[in-house]
């Protein structure tokens, strides 16, 4: 588990997604940001989460609740928030947790003890969002809305029998650099670690880089694009795109390209 903290503010409908800082509107805090769960269909995961109380003098009394999330487009990271059983991959049947409600004293701690019990016909990845809300802590902006103070621990829970599978389609060099759609085949959130390097005719490196990060919802497609050629001189080359989803498992893409002396590029091979 990751301890990225996050701190949730809502203001009507609309949220946005805040690392914790120490003011006087955030006096709690949930170690585990992220959770993220790889168990056999059948299984019953049986775990906890820590919230701290940063005050030193108020006593907090705080609410817990379900609520599922997804990953939106453009997939920057953008996330959706919706009600709790309403997304396509949602893990709110298989959910319990205690307490729904409690005081936590200054500068005291209190575990959330959660139970997830997955079906023998799960596959897949499913996901959802337990959010901490400080009853007390309400304000309002310079528009006089209601602000409500959350916090949010995401899940990510993904079965052993299920594998992360993607394709590159429509790749073409266009506007100075390697575009295509990144598809994916795939029950799970993809979030690829994703590098390129460029070899010439002589197998020396010529380029290399970083692909721009996305998280991409289950069975759709993100756009990327390599920024490069430019500084290439005339010859043959090949680009060799890697796509590391962890756990081992990857999507390799192999581009084979010619440049002319005018500076025009020509794609002649493109394979995974």
């Amino acid at each position: 588990m990751r301890a990225d903290t996050f701190l949730f503010q809502s203001t009507m409908a609309v949220f946005a997604l805040l690392f914790f800082i120490p003011i006087a509107s955030a006096q709690v805090m949930i170690e585990q940001g992220k959770v993220v769960i790889k168990a056999n269909p059948g299984e019953t995961i049986v775990d906890s989460l820590t919230i701290h109380n940063t005050s030193k003098k108020d006593n907090t009394i705080l609410r817990v609740y379900w609520e599922d999330f997804m990953y939106v487009e453009p997939y920057d990271g953008t996330k959706e928030f919706v009600a709790s059983g309403t997304s396509d991959r949602s893990l709110s049947k298989w959910v319990n947790f205690s307490p729904q409600e409690f005081t936590i004293e200054p500068l005291g701690s209190k575990k959330i003890t959660y139970s997830i019990q997955i079906p023998e016909n799960a596959k897949g990845g499913y996901y959802g969002v337990l959010f901490v809300e400080d009853a007390g802590a309400k304000s309002k902006d310079r528009y006089g809305v209601s602000i409500v103070t959350r916090m949010g621990s995401l899940f990510f829970v993904e079965t052993s029998n299920s594998s992360r599978q993607a394709k590159i389609e429509n790749l073409k060099y266009s506007d100075k650099g390697f575009t295509g759609d990144f598809v994916s085949k795939s029950d799970m959130v993809l979030i690829p670690d994703s590098t390129y390097y460029i070899i010439n005719k002589e197998g020396l490196v010529a380029e290399r880089g970083e692909i721009k990060k996305f998280y991409l919802a289950p069975q759709k497609t993100a756009a990327f694009k390599i920024p490069t050629g430019e500084k290439l001189a005339a010859g043959d080359y090949s680009a060799v795109l890697t796509f590391d989803f962890g756990d081992g498992e990857n999507l390799t893409h192999e581009i084979d390209f010619s440049k002319d002396a005018n500076g025009n590029i020509n794609i002649t091979k493109s394979s995974s």
